[in-house]
C-alpha cells in the first residue's frame, strides 16, 4: 500500500509539472507571435483544467491577435461570468469590441475599468483610441490627457493625443505634443510624417469647394479697377490634395477666363510640394502660369521653401524665383517671403511679412500681411515701387461652412492707390 501511495504521489507531481510546462510553452509561443501554436496548447491544457483563469485569458489573447474576434468575445464572456471584476479581461474585451466597431459595448467595458481602477493607464489608452475610431476626437483628447498624467514619460501617450488633436484641427497643440514626444525618444519617422501632414494644412473632409468674389478700386493716374470671381473643387487624398478651379477676371473693361490645377503632395522627410498650372485667354491674365514650390520643415517649428513661378504673357515671359522662411511660435505663424524676377533686363524684388494668428482650430485665424516691392507692370512694362498691407479673418461658422473676409491697401509711389475687398465661402462635404 505504501509503495502504491508513493507511485500515485510521483505521478501527480509529474502530471502537474507537465501541465505547468504546457502553460509556459503556450505563453512562450504567444510572446513569439506564434498564435496558432499558442491556441493549440491553451486548448489542450483547458481540456484537463476547464476553469483555469490563466489558460482562458491566454487563449483569449492568442485568439484576439490571430483575428478570431467572435470566439474571443465568447471566451471572455465566460471568463467574466466567473471573474466579473477582472480589469484585464474587461480591457481585452473592450479592445476587441472596439476593433469590431461595437463601440457602445466596448465603452461599457472600458468605463468599468476607469471608474474602478482609475490608475490603469492601458484602459485610458484604449478608451482614447475608441473615441478616435468612433469619430469623437475632442473626447479622445481629454482621455489621452489623463493617460499623460499617468505616463508623463511615455512618448506614445503624446503621439496619441497629437493624433486626436490633429483630427480636431488643433494643429498648434498637436505640434507641442509632437515636440514632447520627440524629446522623450519617439520614432523620428512617425513624428516627421505627422509634421508634414500638419504643415500642408489638410482639409477636414474628403471634398472641399470654394467660391470667391474680389473687387479692387484704383484711384490715381494709370489705375484700373479689378473684379475677380474664383471657384474650385478640391479632393483630399492620403498624401496630398488636388484642386480644379475656374477664374473670371475683369480689368480695363475687358474680361478674361482661366482654368487651373492646384496640387499639394507630401515628399520626403518633413517635405511637401505645391504645383499650380493655370491657362487663360490672355486678355488680362497670363496665357500660361506655372508655379512649383517645395517646402521643407526644420525641427518642429521652422519651415523654408524655394520655388519657381513662370508667367507667359503674349508679348513676354516673366520668371520669378521664390524663397521663404517661416516659424511657428505658439499660436502664431510668421513667414518672410521674397520674390525675385528679371524681366526686360531689370531686376524686380518683392518682400512680404505674413503674421497669422490661429484661434484654436487651424481653420480659424487672422492674417496680417505687409509688403514692399520694386517691380514692373507685366502688361505695360512700367516700373513702380509699392507698399501694401492686407488683413483677413477666416472662421468656420459650423464644421462644414466657413467664411473668409479680406481687405487690402496698395500704394504705388507716384501712382495709383488700390483698395480691395474679398469674400470667400468654403464648403466641406
Amino acid at each position: 500500500m505504501r509503495f502504491g501511495y508513493i507511485i500515485s504521489i510521483v505521478l501527480l507531481i509529474l502530471l502537474e509539472s507537465s501541465l505547468a510546462a504546457s502553460i509556459a510553452d503556450a505563453d512562450k509561443a504567444l510572446s513569439q507571435n506564434n498564435y496558432e501554436t499558442a491556441i493549440e496548447i491553451y486548448r489542450r491544457y483547458l481540456e484537463e483544467n476547464p476553469v483555469s483563469y490563466e489558460a482562458r485569458f491566454g487563449l483569449a489573447r492568442a485568439l484576439a491577435y490571430s483575428g478570431s474576434h467572435e470566439e474571443v468575445i465568447k471566451v471572455l464572456d465566460e471568463l467574466l461570468a466567473d471573474h466579473p471584476n477582472d480589469p484585464d479581461a474587461h480591457l481585452l474585451r473592450g479592445r476587441v469590441l472596439s476593433w469590431g466597431k461595437r463601440f457602445t459595448d466596448a465603452e461599457e467595458d472600458l468605463d468599468f475599468i476607469t471608474r474602478n481602477h482609475p490608475d490603469y493607464a492601458d484602459a485610458w489608452s484604449a478608451l482614447g483610441d475608441l473615441y478616435r475610431w468612433s469619430g469623437r476626437p475632442d473626447e479622445a483628447v481629454e482621455v489621452y490627457t489623463k493617460l499623460i498624467e499617468l505616463r508623463e514619460d511615455d512618448p506614445e501617450a503624446y503621439l496619441s493625443r497629437a493624433r486626436a488633436l490633429m483630427e480636431s484641427r488643433y494643429f498648434t497643440a498637436a505640434r507641442n505634443d509632437l515636440q514632447s514626444a520627440a524629446t522623450l525618444g519617439a520614432e523620428a519617422v512617425v513624428i516627421d510624417g505627422m509634421l508634414r501632414a500638419i504643415a500642408r494644412h489638410p482639409s477636414a473632409t474628403a471634398w472641399e469647394s470654394l467660391c470667391n468674389i474680389s473687387a479692387a478700386t484704383m484711384t490715381g493716374e494709370g489705375g484700373s479697377d479689378w473684379n475677380l470671381y474664383d471657384a474650385y473643387a478640391k479632393r483630399e487624398l492620403n498624401s496630398g490634395s488636388v484642386a480644379l478651379g475656374y477664374i473670371r477676371a475683369r480689368r480695363w473693361n475687358k474680361w478674361d477666363d482661366a482654368l487651373y490645377f492646384d496640387a499639394y503632395w507630401e515628399l520626403w522627410r518633413k517635405a511637401y510640394s505645391n504645383l499650380r498650372i493655370q491657362t487663360a485667354e490672355a486678355v488680362v491674365l497670363p496665357r500660361m502660369d506655372y508655379t512649383l514650390e517645395i517646402f521643407q520643415g526644420i525641427g518642429s517649428d521652422w519651415e523654408v521653401s524655394a520655388g519657381y513661378h513662370l508667367m507667359q504673357f503674349p508679348s513676354n515671359d516673366v520668371n520669378i524665383f521664390i524663397v521663404s522662411a517661416a516659424k511657428y511660435i505658439g499660436p502664431l505663424y510668421i513667414r518672410e517671403r521674397t520674390l525675385l524676377d528679371s524681366e526686360s533686363n531689370r531686376m524686380n524684388q518683392a518682400y512680404s511679412m505674413l503674421t497669422r494668428w490661429y484661434i484654436g482650430r487651424i481653420d480659424d485665424y487672422i492674417d496680417l500681411d505687409i509688403g514692399l516691392s520694386n517691380a514692373s507692370d507685366y502688361s505695360s512694362g512700367d516700373m513702380f515701387h509699392q507698399r501694401s498691407i492686407s488683413a483677413s479673418i477666416q472662421k468656420f461658422l459650423i464644421s462644414r461652412i466657413g467664411v473668409q473676409m479680406s481687405g487690402s491697401y496698395i500704394h504705388v509711389k507716384a501712382g495709383p492707390v488700390e483698395r480691395g475687398l474679398s469674400l470667400k465661402l468654403i464648403f466641406r462635404y
